[in-house]
């Protein structure tokens, strides 16, 4: 099986939002939206579409678009996509996120390498650095505050966890993609926010 690294990232924000991932050959276009809504931490509540040489495919929801192939057959391979290769994926049509997404590298099989998985990545979309900075200010704030004796360690970590919808959490995300059955039939239903 062929193992791609792909770079997928949201067009015409400052600074860029991010993700570096590694799929197989044989990822179906349903499967890499979902892995898409995953290191987002979306939930899969608006029409989407993949671009790719002139084509658009995607997801059929009620009341959305038909597309004439099935996404949950049409797998990557297919494509014959080489390095440097691009196509775009669009997520909710009236926000206009539109992703660029480059082939940027093939890698060797190995079982030892996870598949979903998130490399590398930068931001969270809707939310800005100053939005993050902010908060982690707040959580550093509270925790060294010597003073402070009425706030517990559990609203400590709430704080904290609330930076995850502002930050990429890598490590939440590689853990949703791993519990991804890529293979069954309700994978829409697994599609979860992270954070």
């Amino acid at each position: 099986m062929k193992i791609y690294a792909i770079k997928v990232a949201l067009r015409g924000v400052s600074p860029m939002i991010w993700r570096r991932l590694r799929i197989g050959g044989n990822t179906s276009l349903a499967s890499l939206h979902y892995i898409i809504q995953i290191t987002q931490g979306w939930s899969d509540d608006h029409l989407h579409l993949f671009h790719i040489y002139g084509k658009d495919y995607g997801v059929y929801k009620p009341g959305g678009m038909d597309f004439s192939d099935n996404a949950y057959q049409v797998v990557i391979d297919d494509f014959g996509f080489e390095v440097g290769d691009r196509f775009t994926y669009e997520y909710n049509f009236n926000e206009n996120w539109l992703h660029d997404i480059r082939v940027e590298a093939f890698e060797e099989f190995s079982s030892r390498k996870k598949i979903p998985f998130c490399l590398s990545g930068n931001g969270m979309p809707g939310a800005t650095e100053f939005d993050y900075y902010d908060k982690l200010v707040d959580v550093l704030a509270i925790i060294v505050d010597e003073n402070d004796t009425t706030t517990t360690v559990g609203e400590v970590r709430r704080r904290i966890e609330e930076l995850d919808t502002l930050h990429l959490n890598r490590k939440k995300v590689n853990q949703a993609l791993v519990h991804l059955d890529l293979e069954d039939p309700t994978i829409e239903q697994q599609c979860v926010v992270i954070g």
